[in-house]
């Protein structure tokens, strides 16, 4: 069987995520295709866990001294 499937190439525009319900949590990403078409991505807790887990190493493959994830001392994120 062949996957008739196609890649969607977006990109993320910094829009916040929506939050749909917070019990259970339930959310939704928006990104934006090439074309302009606006995507959304569904996320519960352990989806968006799932994500940050990902981005945490992803960014951590171009970092060799900052390999933690937390918050700052002024509440930002540090990778």
């Amino acid at each position: 069987m062949e996957d008739d499937r196609m890649t969607i190439t977006a990109q993320f525009q910094g829009v916040e995520i929506s939050l749909v319900s917070r019990e259970p949590l339930l959310g939704t990403l928006e990104l934006t295709s090439i074309t302009g078409a606006n995507i959304e991505v569904p996320l519960d807790y352990y989806s968006a866990e799932a994500l940050v887990s990902a981005l945490v190493q992803f960014l951590a493959q171009g970092s060799d001294d900052r390999q933690t994830f937390g918050p700052t001392d002024t509440g930002d994120l540090s990778f």
